[in-house]
C-alpha cells in the first residue's frame, strides 16, 4: 500500500514497520481480530447454568456495577434476554449508598425475589454477598475483569480473564466486553430464532465501556471499538438517539473522542448524582416520549454535576494549603461520589497528590485521591497508620479510601509522614511530536489517520512538531482567553488554535506540538492544527 514518509513515520512510532502489520492495524476484522469466547474461564458452564434457566422460565435478575462502564454492560445483556422473550430485572446499586460491588444489604433483598444473579463488571471479591445469595439457593454467575483474589468466592461461574487460570489470550478487556462475550457464546450455541450475526448490535455498548474504562486501543480493543462505533452511528434505540441529540453529538459522525468526553461524563454523572437508574431506563425504553423525558433529565444532572464539581473546586483552591507536599482537604457536605473529579483537577494544577472526601449516606467520610504524575497514591495509603483506613484501594496514579470521622484530624499529618519517606515517581517525558512540513498536512493525510482511529491509551493520537511564521492572532472565547491565527512556512499555510489559556498564540516565528484536525461547523470543513505546546 502507498503511503507517504509522514505516514509511516506515524505508524512506526505505533511500533507497526512490516507491512502486513500495518494492513492489520488500519483494517481490523471482526471475523479475524476477535478471541475465542470460550477460552474464557467458566464460559461453558455458565452458558449451561443460563440456557438451564432460559428453558425452565427461572427469575433472573442482572447486577451491574453503576459507572459507565457497567450500565452498558447491563443494558446488552438485558438487550439479549428482551430480544429472546426472557423477561429479567436490570438492577444498578446506588454509588453513595451502596458503594462498589454486590451490596450485602442487596444481596438480602434480591435473594428473594430470583433464581440466578449475572454479575456484569463486578463480583470477583464479593466473597459474602455470594455466599449470602448461595445460602438462599440463589446461583451467582460472575461476569467481570476486575483483579481476582488468590482464594475465588463461591460463585457458580466466575467468567473473568484476570484470573489465573484463564486461558484468554488477552486479559485486558472491560467489563462490558466480557458481558459481551458471554452473549455471543450463548448465541453460538442456540440461536433462540435470532439472525445470524444478531449480538452485533450489542458491540456499541462494548464499545463505550472500553472507551469508557480507559481500556488500551490495541489487540481485540481496536476492533471492538472500530465495529462497535459503526453500530452506535447506526443504533436505532430511541434513547441512544436522545442521548446523542441531548449531548449535541452528530449520531451518523460519533467518534471516540464523543464516547470519551460526552457519553462516559453524562452516565457517570447519573451516578455520581444517585440518579444511575435514568440512565438503564433511557438505553431500555422503546418509548419515543419516555425517551425525550428521561434524556433531558440526564442532561439536567450533568449541568447539575458540573455545576457541583466547579463550586467544590473553587472552595478547595479557597481553603487548601498548598505550601505541603501533599493536598488534603474535605468537607461533611460533599458528595464522596465527585470527590474523584475535585482530586483530579487539584493533582493537575498543583503537580502534587491530591486527597479529596466527603460524607456519605450512611455517615461515613470517603474520598478519591489522584497522584499528580508524583507518588504512588496507594503506595502512600498503605505507609499510613494501619487503623486509619477502613478501607482503601486503586492503583499508582488513582485510588480510593474510607475512614473513621475521628480520624479526619489525623489524615493530613499520616500522609506528611508518609511522603517524607516515599520516592517520586519516574518523571514521565513526553514524546517529541513527529516533525512535519505544513504541506504534508493535507486531506491524504486526514484519511489515513481516520483509518488509524479509535485513538485513545495504548492508540495515542499523532502529535506533530511544525515550524513557521504565525500571523493574523486573535482572541476568542468569553474571558478572550483563547486564540487562533495562520502558521505556514514554506510548504504551505494552516490555521492554528490553541485552546488553552496557558499557550497563547503570539505573533512571529513559533515551533509547536500539536494535533492536526478536520473541524467540521455548520456544514464547513476545515483543516487546523490544535496547539499541545509551544516548543519555543
Amino acid at each position: 500500500m502507498f503511503l507517504s514518509n509522514l505516514e509511516r513515520a506515524i505508524l512506526e512510532r505505533k511500533g507497526l514497520i512490516e507491512e502486513s502489520e500495518i494492513e492489520r492495524f488500519l483494517n481490523p476484522s471482526y471475523e479475524n481480530d476477535l478471541h475465542d469466547h470460550f477460552l474464557l474461564p467458566d464460559m461453558e458452564r455458565a452458558c449451561e447454568r443460563i440456557e438451564k434457566a432460559i428453558i425452565n422460565n427461572e427469575r433472573i435478575i442482572i447486577y451491574a456495577d453503576y459507572d459507565a462502564d457497567g450500565v452498558p454492560a447491563g443494558v446488552l445483556v438485558a438487550r439479549f434476554f428482551e430480544a429472546i422473550s426472557h423477561p429479567v430485572e436490570v438492577y444498578i446499586p446506588e454509588r453513595n449508598r451502596d458503594g462498589f460491588g454486590i451490596n450485602v444489604t442487596a444481596a438480602h433483598q434480591l435473594s428473594k425475589k430470583c433464581d440466578l444473579i449475572i454479575t456484569v463488571d463486578c463480583g470477583s471479591v464479593d466473597h459474602e454477598a455470594i455466599d449470602i445469595f448461595n445460602s438462599k439457593n440463589v446461583d451467582v454467575i460472575v461476569t467481570d475483569h476486575h483483579h481476582v483474589d488468590d482464594v475465588l468466592p463461591n460463585a457458580y461461574a466466575i467468567v473473568n480473564p484476570q484470573r489465573k487460570d484463564s486461558e484468554y489470550p488477552f486479559s485486558e478487556i472491560c467489563g462490558s466486553l466480557v458481558a459481551w462475550k458471554l452473549v455471543q457464546a450463548l448465541l453460538s450455541r442456540n440461536t433462540y430464532s435470532l439472525p445470524i450475526g444478531w449480538e452485533k448490535w450489542l458491540l456499541g455498548m462494548a464499545a463505550i465501556g472500553t472507551i469508557c474504562d480507559m481500556m488500551p486501543l490495541y489487540n481485540e480493543n481496536r476492533t471492538v471499538v472500530v465495529y462497535g462505533l459503526s453500530v452506535l452511528r447506526k443504533l436505532h434505540w430511541k434513547g441512544w438517539k436522545e442521548l446523542c441529540r441531548v449531548a449535541h453529538i452528530e449520531q451518523s459522525t460519533l467518534t471516540a473522542r464523543d464516547i470519551g468526553f460526552s457519553i462516559g461524563p453524562r452516565i457517570n454523572a447519573a451516578s455520581r448524582l444517585g440518579s444511575v437508574a435514568i440512565v438503564r431506563e433511557l438505553l431500555l425504553t422503546d418509548n419515543l416520549n419516555q425517551a425525550k423525558k428521561l434524556a433531558l433529565e440526564l442532561e439536567s444532572l450533568n449541568s447539575s454535576r458540573k455545576m457541583i464539581v466547579k463550586d467544590m473546586i473553587c472552595d478547595a483552591k479557597k481553603n487548601v494549603n498548598t505550601s505541603s507536599e501533599v493536598i488534603v482537604i474535605g468537607n461533611e457536605s460533599w458528595k464522596p461520589s465527585l470527590a474523584g473529579l475535585v482530586a483530579s483537577a487539584l493533582a493537575d494544577d498543583q503537580k502534587k497528590p491530591a486527597f479529596v472526601w466527603g460524607m456519605a449516606e450512611d455517615g461515613t467520610l470517603k474520598g478519591s485521591c489522584r497522584s499528580g504524575g508524583q507518588y504512588n497514591v496507594v503506595d502512600l495509603m498503605k505507609k499510613c497508620s494501619d487503623d486509619l483506613f477502613t478501607h482503601l484501594g486503586g492503583h499508582t496514579h488513582a485510588g480510593g479510601f474510607a475512614f473513621k470521622k475521628e480520624n479526619s484530624e489525623y489524615l493530613k499529618k499520616e500522609l506528611d509522614k508518609a511522603i517524607e519517606g516515599s520516592n517520586k515517581l519516574a518523571e514521565k517525558k513526553e514524546s517529541e511530536g513527529i516533525p512535519a512540513f505544513i504541506g504534508d498536512l493535507n486531506e491524504s493525510l486526514i484519511s489515513v489517520m481516520n483509518a488509524m482511529e479509535p485513538f485513545g491509551k495504548g492508540n495515542e493520537e499523532p502529535v506533530f512538531r511544525v515550524s513557521g511564521n504565525v500571523s493574523s492572532v486573535s482572541f476568542f472565547g468569553s474571558d478572550k482567553k483563547l486564540s487562533k491565527g495562520i502558521i505556514h512556512d514554506a510548504t504551505g499555510e494552516i490555521r492554528i488554535m490553541s485552546f488553552d489559556p496557558n499557550t497563547i498564540l503570539k505573533n512571529g516565528v513559533l515551533t509547536v506540538d500539536c494535533r492536526f484536525e478536520k473541524n467540521v461547523f455548520n456544514s464547513i470543513s476545515e483543516l487546523r492544527l490544535v496547539v499541545n505546546k509551544v516548543v519555543q
